[in-house]
Order: C-alpha cells, then sequence, then structure tokens
C-alpha cells in the first residue's frame, strides 16, 4: 500500500496485505547404457530459484480497521534426481551431478524498508527509522506482522557402473593333430587334457557422484516507522521452517567375464556432498510511537532440519568360475 493512501474498514471487519509463492520443482536427469568394450555415461542438472517476496505498508498510510494483518511467504518443495548406470564389457565409467541452488527473500513490513537490509543485518547497525512520522496506523483488535520461509528440498545424486572384466582366453590352444608332439598322448587316453586358467580379463570401473545444495534465506518482520501505531495486541513474527534431505552416492561392480574368467578389473566408487545453508531470520520493531493495550509480541524462529548422506562402494568379483 502506498503512502499518502487512507484505509478504513467496518468496526468488526478485517484487513490482510499478502504476498505469497508456491512453488513445486522436480527435475529428473537419467542416464544409462551399456558397451561392448568400453561404455561412459553421465548425468548433470542444476535447479535455481530466486525469489523476492514482499508485503508492504508503505510509511505515510493511515489505516483505521479491526484486524490487520501483514503477511509475506514462500513455500518451495523442490524434488531433483541425476542417475548414472552404467554397463561395458571391460571398462564402464558413471557420472552424475547435482547442484540445487535456492536464494529467497521473504519480508513483511510496516514502514520505511530498509535499503541494503540483509547485508545490515549481521551485525545490526542501529538502522535509524524515518524522522517524519505518517498518519498512523489503529487497529481496534488485532495487528500481525508475520513472514515466513517454508519448504522440503530432496536432492538426490547416484552413479553406478558395472564392467564385466572382458572375455578371458585359454592360455593353450588345443590341437588333435597327433604330429605335434604334444597332443598324441592325449589322443590315445594316456595322459587327461591340461588347461592352464582362463586368462582375466582387465578393465577399470569408475562411478563417481557429487551433490552441491546452497540455500540462502532471508526472513524479515519489522515495524519501520514513526508514526502512532495503536492495536490491543502486536504480534510481529519471523519464522523459518525448511529442510533438507541430501543423498550421494557411488557403486562400482566389476564382474567376472562371461567365460568364467577371474575379472582383474579396478574399481574405483566415490561419493561429494556439499551443503551451504544461510539463514538470516529477523523480527524488529524500531521507531514507531506504540500504543499496545494488551499483548505485544515480537519473535523469531527457526525450525528445520538438514540431513545429507554420502555413499561410496566398490566391489571385484576375483574367483572365475
Amino acid at each position: 500500500i502506498h503512502d499518502g493512501v487512507a484505509v478504513y474498514s467496518a468496526a468488526d471487519g478485517a484487513m490482510k496485505v499478502k504476498a505469497a509463492e508456491v512453488m513445486l520443482m522436480i527435475t529428473i536427469g537419467q542416464a544409462g547404457g551399456s558397451g561392448g568394450t568400453y561404455a561412459v555415461n553421465g548425468t548433470f542438472i542444476y535447479v535455481g530459484q530466486t525469489s523476492d517476496i514482499l508485503a508492504h505498508i508503505e510509511d505515510g498510510v493511515d489505516i483505521d480497521t479491526n484486524d490487520l494483518t501483514v503477511y509475506a511467504g514462500s513455500l518451495t518443495t523442490g524434488i531433483s534426481w541425476a542417475g548414472s548406470i552404467t554397463t561395458g564389457g571391460q571398462s564402464a565409467i558413471g557420472v552424475s551431478g547435482a547442484v540445487n541452488n535456492v536464494d529467497r527473500t521473504v519480508q513483511a513490513v510496516v514502514g520505511t524498508t530498509l535499503p541494503s537490509y540483509s547485508s545490515d543485518l549481521d551485525p545490526l547497525e542501529n538502522p535509524v527509522p524515518p524522522t517524519t512520522p505518517g498518519p498512523g496506523i489503529n487497529a481496534a483488535n488485532t495487528l500481525v506482522v508475520r513472514a515466513l520461509n517454508d519448504g522440503q528440498i530432496y536432492a538426490f545424486s547416484i552413479a553406478g557402473s558395472a564392467p564385466g572384466g572382458g572375455s578371458g582366453n585359454a592360455s593353450q590352444e588345443e590341437t588333435d593333430d597327433p604330429l605335434d608332439g604334444v597332443s598324441l598322448p592325449i589322443l590315445f587316453e594316456d595322459v587327461a587334457p591340461s588347461r592352464g586358467p582362463p586368462a582375466s580379463g582387465n578393465g577399470i570401473g569408475i562411478a563417481g557422484a557429487v551433490g552441491i545444495n546452497l540455500i540462502s534465506d532471508t526472513t524479515l518482520a519489522y515495524l519501520s516507522t514513526s508514526a502512532t501505531v495503536a492495536a490491543t495486541d502486536l504480534t510481529v513474527e519471523a519464522d523459518n521452517k525448511t529442510w533438507l534431505l541430501s543423498l550421494t552416492g557411488g557403486a562400482v561392480l566389476a564382474r567376472p567375464s562371461g567365460d568364467g574368467a577371474a575379472s582383474s578389473s579396478s574399481a574405483i566408487a566415490g561419493a561429494f556432498s556439499l551443503v551451504i545453508i544461510t539463514q538470516t531470520t529477523r523480527a524488529l520493531v524500531f521507531g514507531p510511537n506504540l500504543d499496545v493495550t494488551r499483548d505485544m509480541t515480537v519473535r523469531a524462529g527457526r525450525d528445520g532440519f538438514a540431513i545429507t548422506l554420502s555413499i561410496g562402494a566398490a566391489g571385484n568379483f576375483t574367483g572365475g568360475k
């Protein structure tokens, strides 16, 4: 509501100034494939959200009502999946990566907004409210100024590979030529055939997964005015209830070759997770001439959790048939 506006509601009426967003973001990336000798697959996804939510009654507004609510809120649900599955006859490489970058600013303000406010908050350096009072706000019952950041972020980055170890070859060729000087005794069943162990295939299996989550939330509810603010009950609240679940995993299984040769393939698996959460939550009252006849509450709260799990696993079958 711009300055210079006068608003009046009936004695039992209510007035609400509201700015809100509800976001659902679902992002899926999946790669898979196989190759006779070599196979490489990869997936990368990036999800970015930048929001600026403002519910604002400017200084210089004249309001006379029963109940007045100024509410700003953001509810974000984000689900991201990056997956890669690779199989190869000799070597297989699978990689996946996911980046979630969420930047939200939510403000519920009565009065004057502060320039570069987020940078002034830490530490708060005694911001100066306006010196010229406006007409004022009169809420016969309740005045509520509330800002809320809420939501859930689910982030998954999974990679797997399974090299087959190549094909084994007999270490000695069999021949039934009776004149070769070796196969003659075998021809008359005097000596049992002799075979060397199957030769093992040489290859490599690599699986790597990276998950990066950058969450930056600013949640502000404040009165910043020199005008008179009158209410029976006054509540100024700022809440952040966002939580995060991140799972990153890489797995390699080096298999024996199809002819029974033992696998001598190398198996390398790794997972990396980075979570950076930056949150500023403030409920402030400075400057107004308050006339509150009953209850006054100024509260800032943080309620949520962050769970991060990174797993890397590699296995190699070394025994043949």
